[in-house]
């Protein structure tokens, strides 16, 4: 199974180093990482660009005509990766060290799955804990949690 990771980027400079090092770190690394960059005027691409030098696995850096904006940006991401399998990446985000493997083993042995998503944890612009998780911040209930799991 082919992994990518697809994502987008906007004058995220200042939280890339970190969403770069938790994608390097997997324990089971992606195939590929396809960043589209959505015209940053920060420091933004060649944060990208240094990290692919030494990146052990491939990494693509494209940059985007106009500025498509959030949505239209990960549409053409994921468009242009190859996996059998894409990981969308939030410029902001820190992935725990089994995110991809955990993806892959679900899939795996499940290959009727068409998708797989997860809670994260809140942390601010520090990094720092906050004690929160996305799910209660959004209110996804156990409830609707099992409802969707049910396929509703």
């Amino acid at each position: 199974m082919k992994i990518s990771v697809a994502m987008c980027t906007y004058n995220g400079g200042r939280y890339l180093g970190e969403q770069l090092a938790s994608i390097a770190w997997q324990t089971r690394p992606p195939d590929e990482l396809l960043v589209c960059d959505d015209l940053s005027s920060d420091d933004s691409r060649e944060i990208v660009s240094e990290f692919a030098a030494r990146a052990p696995f491939s990494v693509r850096l494209l940059v985007n005509e106009t500025n498509l904006g959030s949505t239209k940006n990960f549409e053409r991401a994921i468009d242009l990766c190859a996996g059998d399998v894409i990981a969308l990446a939030d410029q902001d985000d820190i992935w725990c060290r089994e995110k991809l493997a955990r993806m892959e083993q679900v899939f795996a042995f499940a290959p009727e799955i068409g998708l797989v998503f997860s809670d994260g944890e809140l942390v601010d612009e520090r990094s720092n804990r906050l004690g929160r998780r996305v799910w209660q911040s959004l209110k996804f209930t156990e409830f609707e949690q099992k409802s969707f799991a049910n396929g509703k």
